[in-house]
Formats: structure tokens, C-alpha cells, sequence
């Protein structure tokens, strides 16, 4: 889960959201010892709907580990938003598992995948995402092509978070459940376009 997430449903109240818990014991993947606790929970999230919460601690060996996942599905959609104000980083962004990230400006797309999680953030959020993720490529590869556009892509969101280059963030989600969520005086600046699953997949 990420720490977005964490921090929208901590010093709530669990009755407010909570639809109940599971507990039950399994298989620790670690230590192979029938010590693992799993925890589920159905919680009302604002602007995601409901989703799962499964965290999972050995009682022997330490392992943790938690997941969230989505229950609700709705029609594919794509979000598309306008940058071109410092304040538009603020803006609120909700991206599910099954969301695809593009900024066509900076020659940014992120698909998903197996790895992907649910994060609650705004606009400067996602691009500090995207330059964690470019540093790590950058640091990782050997080649040097791939260093030189990950250095030119670090340029690039650097000039964007200083407001100094306008971009579009798209969002475009099969289960249709990330959404953008601009303040009602930015409301105008959002595109909502309904997609077909053809679409998603066949955009790159």
C-alpha cells in the first residue's frame, strides 16, 4: 500500500470506512511456519469506492507486507489535465492498478503491471514518481543511450515541477476507478473522455 493511502485512512475513524475485518492464519512465504497473520478489510475510500485491504505479518520471522485492492469496476475512462500554472501541481490525482500514466510532452508512459499499486497523490507527486523511477533506470542500465534520454527526461520533469514547461498529465484507466480531482475553480480545465477496452490497449 502506498504511504498516500496510508495517510487518506489513518486518524479516521475505522467505523466511517471499515466494512468489517477478517483475520486468519496461513503459510509465511519466508519462513515456511503457519505463523502468518492475514488481515482483510473492505473500506469506503472517497473518490476510489471500495477497496480490499490485506496486510499480512509473521508472528515468527518478522515478514510484512500489504495489498489493496479495488472492488469497484466502472466503464474505461481517460482523464486528461491541463498544466500550465504552478498551482495545477496540487491537483489531487488518484491512480489504480490498472491505470496507464502518459505525459506526451515528456515522453512519458507508464503502463501497468504486476508490481503496480494504488497511490493517493497530486500532480508534483506523480512527477516526483517519474523521476525516482528515471534516477533508478538511470543507475541500473549500462548502456549509454539509455542514460543520455533518462538524463534528458530528468531535465525535462525538473523544468515541469518549477511550472517552466506546460504539460498535459492523461490517466486512462480500463476499471475506470483513478480519477483526476481539480478544486471547483479548475474544474473546466479537465477533460473526461469514455474509452473502449480496444482503445486502452491499443494506445501507446
Amino acid at each position: 500500500m502506498s504511504d498516500e493511502v496510508k495517510r487518506e485512512l489513518r486518524g479516521r475513524e475505522i467505523s466511517a470506512y471499515s466494512e468489517g475485518i477478517q483475520e486468519y492464519t496461513s503459510t509465511c512465504p519466508l519462513c515456511n511456519a503457519n505463523t502468518l497473520q492475514i488481515r482483510e478489510t473492505v473500506y469506503e475510500v472517497p473518490h476510489m469506492g471500495k477497496v480490499l485491504i490485506v496486510s499480512y505479518r509473521c508472528g515468527r520471522c518478522g515478514y510484512s507486507h500489504c495489498d489493496i485492492f479495488s472492488l469497484d469496476k466502472r466503464e474505461p475512462v481517460r482523464y486528461e489535465y491541463r498544466v500550465d500554472r504552478e498551482d495545477d501541481l496540487s491537483v489531487r490525482v488518484i491512480r489504480s492498478r490498472t491505470a496507464r500514466i502518459r505525459i506526451p510532452e515528456l515522453g512519458i508512459i507508464i503502463d501497468p503491471g504486476p508490481q503496480a499499486e494504488i497511490f493517493i497523490s497530486n500532480i508534483e507527486g506523480v512527477l516526483t514518481r517519474i523521476e525516482e523511477l528515471t534516477k533508478r533506470m538511470m543507475l541500473l542500465s549500462e548502456d549509454e543511450e539509455v542514460k543520455k534520454r533518462c538524463t534528458e527526461t530528468l531535465e525535462l520533469v525538473e523544468k515541469a515541477k518549477k511550472g517552466q514547461l506546460p504539460f498535459t498529465l492523461i490517466i486512462e484507466d480500463p476499471l475506470g476507478i483513478s480519477t483526476i480531482v481539480p478544486p471547483p475553480s479548475k474544474e473546466h480545465k479537465l477533460k473526461v473522455t469514455k474509452i473502449t477496452l480496444e482503445e486502452f490497449f491499443g494506445v501507446r
